[in-house]
């Protein structure tokens, strides 16, 4: 399966999609995530406090709309983050 992450990037201070290394969800705490470079180089989460989470599924495989709380440079902003799990073919 391959995961991808559509996120906001503090760093970069923009929009990014990169390879999803790791997902864990705690019901109504946090929703956090590791995005990942290709080859991995740095390994760092990012949190969402206070999350609302979708799921879609297809014979595709299934994507994961997440919006909440996150932190930028401007203090705790609203954000909505997409993670896609496709099946390898």
């Amino acid at each position: 399966m391959k995961c991808t992450v559509e996120y906001y990037d503090i760093d970069s201070d923009k929009m990014i999609e990169k390879k999803c290394f790791r997902i864990d969800y705690e019901s109504n705490v946090d929703f956090s995530f590791c995005p990942v470079d290709e080859p991995p180089i740095i390994f760092k989460d990012v949190t969402i406090k206070s999350p609302t989470i979708k799921m879609v599924h297809s014979i595709y495989g299934f994507k994961m709309i997440v919006e909440g709380w996150q932190w930028t440079k401007n203090g705790y902003w609203q954000t909505k983050t997409i993670i896609k799990i496709q099946n390898e073919e």
